[in-house]
């Protein structure tokens, strides 16, 4: 099983939308903030891919039906087949989608949403 820091926990619930989303790396930078303890405004939207990545690796690491390199193989297919330039916020969004679809026997025990954080998702 996978050992995740407390953020690392709330950036997958917030993937697996139990969070109110209004603009993912603005929603990120809140959260890290809050275990950060400085302004959201003050984070470089490359700082959320960095975490997001060091997250990545400890899933990948322990996650036989994926890999990091067939991960990455499929976003630069994007920009290939697609002529898409890929930016950041299209990493983002990919690790993003990543998350949300890891099966909760690998990652454990999330523990709860931190709606001090961010405000529950609305159920529809």
């Amino acid at each position: 099983m996978i050992q995740l820091d407390d953020h690392e926990k709330q950036f997958i619930l917030y993937s697996k939308n139990w969070f109110k989303t209004t603009d993912p790396i603005t929603d990120l930078k809140i959260i890290w903030s809050k275990y950060n303890g400085n302004a959201p405004e003050s984070f470089d939207d490359r700082l959320i891919y960095q975490l997001l990545c060091e997250i990545l690796g400890k899933v990948m690491s322990e996650y036989t039906d994926r890999n990091i390199a067939r991960f990455f193989k499929e976003i630069f297919k994007i920009h290939y087949e697609y002529k898409k330039e890929i930016n950041v916020h299209d990493l983002i969004e990919k690790i993003l989608e990543e998350f949300m679809m890891l099966p909760v026997t690998l990652v454990g025990d999330l523990g709860e949403p931190d709606y001090n954080i961010l405000p529950r998702k609305e159920i529809e």
